[in-house]
Protein backbone atom coordinates (compact mmCIF):
# COMPACT_ATOMS: atom_id res chain seq x y z
CA UNK A 1 0.00 0.00 0.00
CA UNK A 2 1.10 2.99 -1.32
CA UNK A 3 0.47 6.89 0.42
CA UNK A 4 -1.60 7.59 -2.34
CA UNK A 5 -3.86 4.61 -2.46
CA UNK A 6 -6.57 6.32 -0.94
CA UNK A 7 -6.28 9.89 -1.12
CA UNK A 8 -4.47 13.10 -3.28
CA UNK A 9 -1.85 14.94 -1.26
CA UNK A 10 -1.39 16.98 -4.32
CA UNK A 11 -3.39 20.12 -3.11
CA UNK A 12 -1.57 19.81 0.52
CA UNK A 13 0.52 23.20 -0.66
CA UNK A 14 0.58 26.75 0.17
CA UNK A 15 -1.93 28.84 -2.36
CA UNK A 16 1.54 30.82 -2.09
CA UNK A 17 3.26 28.35 -4.48
CA UNK A 18 -0.03 28.14 -7.32
CA UNK A 19 -0.51 32.01 -7.26
CA UNK A 20 3.12 31.87 -8.01
CA UNK A 21 2.96 29.44 -10.49
CA UNK A 22 0.37 31.44 -12.09
CA UNK A 23 2.48 34.25 -12.65
CA UNK A 24 5.39 32.08 -13.91
CA UNK A 25 2.74 30.81 -16.51
CA UNK A 26 1.07 34.64 -17.38
CA UNK A 27 4.78 35.90 -18.09
CA UNK A 28 5.78 32.83 -20.13
CA UNK A 29 8.87 31.43 -17.28
CA UNK A 30 6.96 28.09 -17.24
CA UNK A 31 9.50 26.52 -18.60
CA UNK A 32 12.97 28.11 -17.65
CA UNK A 33 15.20 25.56 -15.64
CA UNK A 34 15.56 25.94 -12.36
CA UNK A 35 17.19 24.24 -9.36
CA UNK A 36 16.80 24.01 -5.91
CA UNK A 37 18.32 21.77 -2.82
CA UNK A 38 16.70 21.06 0.55
CA UNK A 39 18.77 21.04 3.41
CA UNK A 40 18.45 21.26 7.56
CA UNK A 41 20.02 23.72 9.33
CA UNK A 42 20.58 22.10 12.85
CA UNK A 43 20.80 18.42 14.36
CA UNK A 44 18.64 17.84 16.56
CA UNK A 45 19.07 17.14 20.27
CA UNK A 46 22.46 18.50 19.44
CA UNK A 47 23.34 15.21 17.47
CA UNK A 48 26.49 14.72 15.85
CA UNK A 49 24.29 14.19 12.27
CA UNK A 50 21.22 12.61 11.15
CA UNK A 51 19.81 10.07 9.08
CA UNK A 52 17.87 10.23 5.74
CA UNK A 53 14.19 9.36 4.76
CA UNK A 54 11.14 10.11 3.43
CA UNK A 55 13.26 9.67 -0.07
CA UNK A 56 10.54 7.30 -0.99
CA UNK A 57 7.04 9.34 0.20
CA UNK A 58 8.72 12.24 -1.72
CA UNK A 59 8.97 10.16 -5.11
CA UNK A 60 5.66 8.99 -4.83
CA UNK A 61 4.17 12.24 -3.91
CA UNK A 62 6.34 13.63 -7.45
CA UNK A 63 4.98 10.47 -9.40
CA UNK A 64 1.20 11.11 -8.79
CA UNK A 65 1.18 14.75 -8.23
CA UNK A 66 -2.10 15.88 -10.83
CA UNK A 67 -4.59 18.36 -10.17
CA UNK A 68 -8.29 16.59 -10.47
CA UNK A 69 -11.45 18.30 -12.24
CA UNK A 70 -12.72 18.98 -8.68
CA UNK A 71 -9.15 20.83 -7.45
CA UNK A 72 -9.24 22.68 -10.96
CA UNK A 73 -13.03 23.51 -10.77
CA UNK A 74 -12.15 24.73 -7.13
CA UNK A 75 -9.28 27.20 -8.40
CA UNK A 76 -11.71 28.44 -10.87
CA UNK A 77 -13.95 29.42 -8.18
CA UNK A 78 -11.27 31.67 -6.29
CA UNK A 79 -11.29 33.58 -9.51
CA UNK A 80 -7.36 34.36 -9.79
CA UNK A 81 -6.52 32.49 -12.15
CA UNK A 82 -6.24 32.31 -16.09
CA UNK A 83 -8.28 29.73 -18.03
CA UNK A 84 -5.31 28.81 -20.01
CA UNK A 85 -3.99 28.16 -16.71
CA UNK A 86 -6.34 26.26 -15.25
CA UNK A 87 -6.05 23.78 -17.86
CA UNK A 88 -2.19 23.83 -17.24
CA UNK A 89 -3.28 21.93 -13.95
CA UNK A 90 -5.26 20.00 -15.52
CA UNK A 91 -2.74 18.37 -17.81
CA UNK A 92 0.22 18.81 -15.22
CA UNK A 93 2.76 16.09 -14.53
CA UNK A 94 5.66 16.98 -12.66
CA UNK A 95 8.44 16.97 -15.40
CA UNK A 96 11.99 17.01 -13.54
CA UNK A 97 14.97 15.15 -11.86
CA UNK A 98 15.49 14.93 -8.82
CA UNK A 99 18.72 13.96 -6.89
CA UNK A 100 18.82 12.61 -3.80
CA UNK A 101 20.87 10.99 -1.00
CA UNK A 102 20.07 7.01 -0.52
CA UNK A 103 17.76 6.47 2.01
CA UNK A 104 19.41 5.85 5.23
CA UNK A 105 22.63 8.33 5.03
CA UNK A 106 24.11 9.92 7.25
CA UNK A 107 23.65 13.55 6.71
CA UNK A 108 24.94 16.60 7.85
CA UNK A 109 23.15 20.27 8.46
CA UNK A 110 23.77 22.87 5.70
CA UNK A 111 24.52 20.03 2.90
CA UNK A 112 21.91 19.16 0.34
CA UNK A 113 19.96 16.27 1.19
CA UNK A 114 17.45 16.44 -2.19
CA UNK A 115 18.33 18.29 -4.92
CA UNK A 116 15.26 19.07 -7.59
CA UNK A 117 15.88 20.72 -11.02
CA UNK A 118 12.85 21.03 -13.24
CA UNK A 119 10.86 23.69 -15.35
CA UNK A 120 9.88 26.92 -12.77
CA UNK A 121 6.50 26.31 -12.55
CA UNK A 122 7.04 22.49 -11.64
CA UNK A 123 9.85 23.48 -9.04
CA UNK A 124 7.11 25.96 -7.54
CA UNK A 125 4.58 23.31 -6.97
CA UNK A 126 6.57 20.65 -5.45
CA UNK A 127 8.40 22.37 -2.91
CA UNK A 128 6.50 22.82 -0.26
CA UNK A 129 5.92 19.27 -0.08
CA UNK A 130 9.67 18.33 -0.81
CA UNK A 131 10.89 21.20 1.38
CA UNK A 132 8.93 20.18 4.37
CA UNK A 133 8.94 24.00 5.30
CA UNK A 134 6.07 26.10 6.14
CA UNK A 135 7.90 29.34 5.20
CA UNK A 136 7.64 30.74 1.46
CA UNK A 137 11.32 30.18 0.54
CA UNK A 138 11.28 30.61 -3.53
CA UNK A 139 11.88 34.05 -3.87
CA UNK A 140 9.56 35.98 -5.96
CA UNK A 141 11.52 36.79 -9.41
CA UNK A 142 10.61 40.62 -9.06
CA UNK A 143 13.09 40.70 -6.71
CA UNK A 144 15.41 40.73 -9.24
CA UNK A 145 18.95 39.14 -10.05
CA UNK A 146 19.88 39.06 -6.48
CA UNK A 147 18.22 35.74 -5.96
CA UNK A 148 20.06 33.92 -8.34
CA UNK A 149 22.77 32.02 -8.30
CA UNK A 150 23.49 29.95 -4.80
CA UNK A 151 20.96 32.37 -2.64
CA UNK A 152 20.20 30.47 0.50
CA UNK A 153 16.92 31.23 1.86
CA UNK A 154 15.11 31.51 5.11
CA UNK A 155 13.35 27.84 4.61
CA UNK A 156 16.27 25.70 4.71
CA UNK A 157 16.17 25.93 0.77
CA UNK A 158 18.87 27.31 -1.87
CA UNK A 159 17.63 28.09 -5.15
CA UNK A 160 19.02 28.90 -8.24
CA UNK A 161 18.20 30.15 -11.61
CA UNK A 162 20.70 30.44 -14.82
CA UNK A 163 22.41 33.52 -15.05
CA UNK A 164 21.16 36.12 -16.75
CA UNK A 165 17.54 35.28 -16.30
Amino acid sequence: MTQFDKRNITMMMDFYELTMANGYFQDHDKDVQVAFDVFYRANPDKGGFAIFAGLEQVIEYVENMEFSADDVEYFRQQRMFSEEFLQYLGNFHFSGDIYALPEGTIMYPNEPCITVVAPLIDAQLVETAISGTDESSVPDRDQGPSYCPGSKWPGGIGFWCPSGT
